[in-house]
Formats: structure tokens, C-alpha cells, sequence
């Protein structure tokens, strides 16, 4: 999954890629909660993500999304 999002074959995800993947996830972001995502989970500042950074930005998009479901049920 990694790779198709890499769509500039850097070997990291850049805004574009990001936003890309989380659409993909079913999670739509508006500008600044894109950012504030980059931002945030970005553990080595380069402005892009790792497959490392991104297994977490994946996790996260789980729980939201989870969480999403469990509120729409009650």
C-alpha cells in the first residue's frame, strides 16, 4: 500500500501523497487538519513520512475511524 501512495517513488510520503492515503482510508482532512497531522506525527521533522511514520498515521486513521462508528451506533 506504501508504494502506490508513493506516487513520486521518493520512498516517503509527502502533503499531497498523505492526503491521498487518507482518502483512501475513507478519512476526509480538511488543509489544516492535514497539517496539523504532518505535523504532529512527523517524529524526524523532515516534512514527509516513512513507511515507519505512516504505519502510525494508519493506526490513528483506525482508531478515528473506529471511533466514528462506535459514536454513530449510540
Amino acid at each position: 500500500m506504501f508504494d502506490q501512495m508513493d506516487v513520486d517513488g521518493s520512498g516517503t510520503l509527502d502533503q499531497s501523497e498523505v492526503e491521498l492515503l487518507a482518502a483512501t482510508a475513507g478519512k476526509r482532512m480538511t488543509k489544516r487538519q492535514l497539517h496539523d497531522a504532518m505535523v504532529a506525527m512527523d517524529t524526524d521533522g523532515s516534512g514527509e513520512f516513512d513507511m515507519g511514520e505512516v504505519a502510525v498515521l494508519l493506526g490513528k486513521l483506525q482508531e478515528v475511524s473506529a471511533h466514528a462508528t462506535e459514536t454513530e451506533k449510540a
